[in-house]
Formats: C-alpha cells, sequence, structure tokens
C-alpha cells in the first residue's frame, strides 16, 4: 500500500495528474494505491499550465513476493507417557527471506527444517513459523497440537485381596481414572480367564493365589495398567433355626442355633447381631429375648481363620401384651342408684383378644363372659375390679381399676305449721353428719323455691302445702323427699273494732270499744293511746283530754296466729268558741282582725261580714282567714257591722253564731 502526494512548487494555474497502472488520477493531490503485481512499477506525475506548458515527473517503485511460512507436523504419539511430534518445513527460503520457529510462544532454534518435539505437559501446544524479508513483509503460521493425560488404572475387590471359595462371586470394581473417557477395559485374571467389562464378577475355582492385571485404554489410545494379587479359601455356608420357648413381650426367650454345611471350612469367630440392640451370646444353640415387642431381625456372622465369612439372617416377633383400660359408665356412682358398665378392650395394636376372666370385687362372676359386664353393690365403699385378658397369640395381661359407692344423703322434712304472711323457716332432719351436701334444692309449694339447708319463706293464704327438697353430696349423689301438706299455715284473725260514746261533756268522754274478728281468737290486746290497756273483748275507756288517740288491737288465735288493727279516734268535747264584741285594726298587733278563737277540731266554717244594709263586705272559709276592716281593700269606716258564722265540729255537729262587730277607727 503506498501513498503518493503531489509536492509541484508552482504559482500560477495549473492541473496536475498521476498515471498510475496505466490509470489516470487528475488533479487528486494524494493518491493511496495498492499494486496488484509483484515486481518494478513507474509512476507518473504530469504537471501543465494555463498556456499548456507541461513537466512529467517519474519514480520507480518495487513490490515485492509476501512470503510462504507453509510446515507440517506429524504426530508419533501424543500420550503424554511417550509423546513424539516430527515438524516438517515445506516452503523454501528466498534469499532476502528468514525463518524463525516458536514453540509455546518461547523462541526455538532447531538446527534443520526437520525436527521431533516431545511434551512434559497435557494440554495444548502451539507450533509457530514466522518468514519475514528485507522490507519487513511477514507470514505467520500456527498449528496446534494436543497432548493428552494416560489413564491412572486401579481397581478394588470385595474381598480385599482375599478370595473366599463358594457361592460368592468375586466383585471386580474398576477405579481408574483420566480426562478422557475410558473405552477399553482388559482383566486378566491369572487363570487362563478374561474380561472386557468394566466391573465383572469372579469365582475361582481352587483354592490358590491369582494375579489380576487390569489394562485400560482411553478414548485417545492411551493406556495404563495395574496388577494386584487375590487369595483364595474355603467358604462356610451356614443356616440358622430358630425355637420359640415364648413369644410374649414381658418374658419372651428364644433359642438360636446354626449349621455350617460345607466341612472344608471351619469356623473360629461367631458374631451376632439384632436390630432390636440386644447381645446374644456366640454359643450354639444361644439364647435371646428382646426388650419390647415387634419383628426383629436377627443377623449370623461367622468367619474362618483365613477371613472367609458367610452370613445368614432370621426373624423373629415378639407379641405385645395386651394393653388398654377398662372403661366403666362412671367409676364413682351412689348407693341404689349405681349399675356399673364396664368394657374391656377387644383389640390391642389390631391384635384379637379372645378371652376375659373378670374379678369384680366379691360379685357374681361366673355368669359374665366377653369383654362386657353389668353389676351393682349393695354397700358404699371402695371397690377394685379388674379382668384378665388374653390375645390370639395367649399373651395375657390384667387390667384393673378402682370403683366407689357412695352414700346417698337421705333425710326427712320435718312438719311446718305457720300463719298467713308470717315468716316460716323450714327444716330438715335424720341426715347423716358425715354426708357433706353442697347443693340443696326446695320447691316451697308456694311458687317459690330456695337452694340453702333451712330456707325462710311466707305462704299468702291459709291451707297445707305440698313441699319437696333435693340434697346432693359433694360425691354429686342426690336425695329426693316429697312431704304432701308438709306445711300447715293458719289463718291470721281479720280483726276490727267498734266504739260508743256512753258520757260526753268538758271533763271527760267514756267511749266503749268492742272487738269483732273473724276466727274466735284465744286473746286480745288492747292499747287505747291514753296509757289505758286491756285483754278484754269489750271495754269502757274514760278519755280526759280532747284530741286523737291511736288505739291498737292485737288479737291471738290458738294456732298461735295474729292478727291487728289500729284506727285513730277523735275526742271533741262540747263547742266552746269566742266572739270578740269590737277590734281595732290599726296595726298595733292588738285586734287588729275579727274572726272566732278557741275552737279545735272543726269540720267546717263560713263567716261572712254585712254592712248597715245587708251588704256581704268579707267572705271568709278558714278559721285563720280573719277579716282586717278592709272591703276591696278599702279601709271601712268605724261603727257597727254583723256578722255570721256557721261551723260544724270533727263529729260533724252544725253550730251557728250570729251577732254585731264594732270596728274601732
Amino acid at each position: 500500500s503506498y501513498t503518493f502526494s503531489n509536492t509541484t512548487v508552482f504559482s500560477e494555474a495549473h492541473s496536475f495528474k498521476f498515471i498510475i497502472e496505466g490509470k489516470t488520477i487528475e488533479n487528486k493531490p494524494t493518491v493511496n494505491w495498492t499494486f496488484s503485481d509483484i515486481g518494478e512499477h513507474t509512476v507518473s506525475l504530469v504537471v501543465t499550465t494555463a498556456e499548456g506548458c507541461e513537466e512529467v515527473f517519474e519514480r520507480k517503485v518495487t513490490v515485492y513476493p509476501s512470503p510462504n511460512a507453509d510446515f507440517s507436523v506429524v504426530t508419533n504419539s501424543y500420550c503424554l507417557a511417550n509423546n513424539s511430534f516430527t515438524v516438517t518445513f515445506n516452503g523454501k527460503l528466498r534469499g532476502f527471506e528468514t525463518l524463525s520457529w516458536k514453540i509455546d510462544d518461547v523462541p526455538f532454534s532447531p538446527s534443520a527444517n526437520v525436527f521431533t518435539k516431545s511434551f512434559t505437559t497435557i494440554g495444548l501446544h502451539k507450533i509457530s513459523a514466522e518468514i519475514s524479508n528485507t522490507t519487513g513483509c511477514k507470514e505467520l503460521i500456527v498449528k496446534t497440537i494436543e497432548v493428552y493425560e494416560n489413564p491412572v488404572a486401579d481397581f478394588s475387590t470385595t474381598t480385599n485381596k482375599l478370595s473366599c471359595l463358594g457361592k460368592n462371586d468375586i466383585e471386580f470394581t474398576s477405579l481408574s481414572t483420566g480426562n478422557l473417557p475410558i473405552t477399553n477395559y482388559l482383566w486378566n485374571f491369572g487363570d487362563n480367564t478374561s474380561s472386557t467389562n468394566v466391573s465383572p464378577k469372579k469365582s475361582f475355582a481352587n483354592q490358590s493365589q491369582y494375579g489380576v492385571l487390569l489394562t485400560i485404554t482411553n478414548e485417545a489410545g492411551c493406556t495404563n495398567a495395574i496388577s494386584k494379587t487375590i487369595n483364595t479359601y474355603e467358604q462356610p455356608e451356614i443356616t440358622i433355626s430358630t425355637k420359640t420357648i415364648s413369644a410374649c413381650e414381658n418374658d419372651n426367650a428364644f433359642e438360636l442355633s446354626y449349621s455350617n454345611t460345607n466341612s472344608a471350612s471351619q469356623i473360629s469367630k461367631v458374631t451376632w447381631s439384632s436390630s432390636a440392640g440386644n447381645a446374644i451370646p456366640s454359643q450354639n444353640p444361644a439364647p435371646a429375648s428382646f426388650p419390647s415387642s415387634g419383628e426383629f431381625t436377627l443377623n449370623l456372622e461367622v468367619e474362618t481363620a483365613f477371613g472367609c465369612k458367610d452370613n445368614a439372617t432370621t426373624t423373629v416377633n415378639v407379641y405385645p401384651m395386651p394393653n388398654g383400660v377398662l372403661t366403666v359408665n362412671s367409676k364413682t356412682q351412689c348407693l341404689n342408684t349405681n349399675l356399673f358398665e364396664v368394657s374391656a378392650p377387644k383389640e390391642h395394636n389390631g391384635i384379637s383378644n379372645t378371652n376375659f376372666i373378670w374379678d369384680l370385687a366379691g360379685t357374681h362372676t361366673k355368669n359374665i363372659t366377653g369383654n362386657k359386664a353389668n353389676f351393682t353393690y349393695n354397700t358404699i365403699g371402695d371397690y377394685s375390679i379388674s379382668a384378665t385378658i388374653t390375645d390370639v397369640n395367649g399373651c395375657s395381661t390384667q387390667l384393673s381399676e378402682n370403683l366407689t359407692v357412695n352414700p346417698i344423703p337421705e333425710f326427712k322434712i320435718t312438719k311446718a305449721k305457720g300463719c298467713v304472711n308470717t315468716p316460716l323457716t323450714l327444716d330438715i332432719e335424720g341426715l347423716s353428719p358425715f354426708i357433706v351436701v353442697n347443693k340443696w334444692s326446695w320447691d316451697l309449694g308456694n311458687n317459690t323455691t330456695a337452694n340453702i339447708l333451712s330456707p325462710t319463706t311466707k305462704y299468702s293464704s291459709a291451707g297445707n302445702y305440698n313441699i319437696q327438697a333435693t340434697a346432693t353430696s359433694n360425691n354429686g349423689c342426690t336425695y329426693t323427699y316429697n312431704f304432701d301438706g308438709g306445711v300447715e299455715i293458719s289463718p291470721n284473725p281479720e280483726l276490727g273494732f267498734d266504739y260508743k260514746r256512753i258520757s260526753w261533756g268538758f271533763e271527760e268522754t267514756i267511749l266503749e270499744f268492742e272487738a269483732n274478728s273473724s276466727i274466735q281468737p284465744s286473746t286480745y290486746t288492747w292499747n287505747f293511746g291514753n296509757g289505758a290497756n286491756s285483754t278484754n273483748a269489750v271495754e269502757k275507756v274514760n278519755y280526759k283530754d280532747a284530741g286523737y288517740y291511736n288505739v291498737s288491737l292485737v288479737a291471738t288465735s290458738d294456732k298461735g296466729c295474729k292478727g291487728s288493727v289500729t284506727r285513730s279516734v277523735l275526742i271533741v268535747p262540747p263547742f266552746d268558741a269566742y266572739v270578740p264584741s269590737s277590734f281595732t285594726p290599726n296595726n298595733d298587733g292588738i285586734n287588729d282582725y275579727f274572726g272566732m278563737e278557741g275552737v279545735e277540731f272543726i269540720g267546717s266554717f263560713e263567716m261572712g261580714i254585712f254592712n248597715r244594709w245587708g251588704q256581704e263586705i268579707f267572705h271568709s272559709l278558714d278559721l285563720n282567714n280573719q277579716w282586717d276592716g278592709r272591703y276591696n281593700n278599702t279601709p271601712m269606716p268605724g261603727g257597727m257591722y254583723t256578722f255570721a258564722i256557721t261551723i260544724t265540729d270533727a263529729e260533724g255537729r252544725p253550730y251557728e253564731i250570729n251577732g254585731t262587730i264594732q270596728l274601732i277607727r
């Protein structure tokens, strides 16, 4: 590749052109050019002025041929153990060319153009040849070769170099390795037999020593070999027999024995192993027992003095003991109401129970068969029952349960008598002091209930009442007592009394009281409110002062039932009142009002004030509302006025008072 540049110096107008390999390039000051052929070439520059003056400048250029770095490699062996490669230069150097070699990028100067090379490491290796000429032209060619690793031969046997004759083959397992797949295995067993399997099996006919050779070849053809020695001896052959003494878990016992059918081998060591982990002695026969139920595997391994072994396996079954619990409808029941229903399990661990023997603490057992029993007890106390259960394997166990019969809290209700609407306490009798009752329930016969030992209630009417009480003990036993007519309620006397005036005056008033009752009481008790008392049905009482008196009467029947009544009695003396003849309404606090004074215990009052023409100028219906000398809030003149007063006393007797009053101003 060349670059040609126009370096002509001329200040006037001109044109130029390059002529290269017969081609013209005009007015281009720089031309890049690659020649199409080797050899000497002429390049012309033609410059022409505007007047047509022309000058030609020429240069000679030589193009050399490219170097040819060709070589070949012949592989003699490419396995690491003995690899060899022959390298041959196939080109011809010109006088102006030189040849240089590199092996794995390291310069290498062989003594000739043909040489042999070996490598000490596996993998890819580079061989390169480079030719350069005096002009700096170069050609490099690189070829890659590969050196393969030899495989490593090894193998193992199931005998660890010891083979025992007999029924068991020796298993040969190749342990050979390599970075390339192994394609060929050749076994030579030393007894004129061979195999090409990767892991063959082989049995030897005679007791001897054999040299076994394994030769392997990988896919690159690289090989390796290893030899090991195998010794063979007579093989014992044993069988196991088992005798069952007892197969139940709690007392299981077995006798184990073995026999050797190859009399040419003498057993020197016996080892028993059990999946239960229990130790078994090496004697023959050997006793054995197991710590739990289940199926257990027994393995026997025997060994000769030469290390030849044989083993045999057998199994024994140890059956679980029947288990479970006795199911009872209630472990604690009450006397006279108890019925125990007890069931034993029909199976355990999927094993059927076939026989049941019951012990029910002294009750009849001979007629009870099967896994269920129904029975009662006639006395209180604690009882221990049991059932002996035998399953289909003949294994037996005893299941037990404790039962309790508790007393019931028997009692009676005490007959109760009372009066209407009078608190009455009910009680019981006959309850054992050794029985604890923690719940009472009463029906008191009057639509009320109670939950205490001795409830108190009232009955609203006389008669006989049916009552019921239920006691529940701390053990849950209940007892109910019904008492028809257990409560007798007597009526209370319905009392009243009448009285009448015997005498009436300002000094005293005598009243006669007479009691009346719905029933004939046995006693009367009077309180007449003036300090006088009496127990008679009829009694006269002297009252010295007017007023209201609370008279009470209490009567008691022959059943002790009481009735009472209280009334207010008014003692009224003959009527006596004062009316003034004049008054002075001058607000001096003295005689400022006109009215009636000194009157007590009145029933009604009415007063009217009239002027001289008979006109009513004041009217009052209240004894305390007196005339202040005004009419329509206007003071009336002094003078005489007429009044009219109508009054009834507390007993309804009427009185009229008429007169005149002088108003003084």
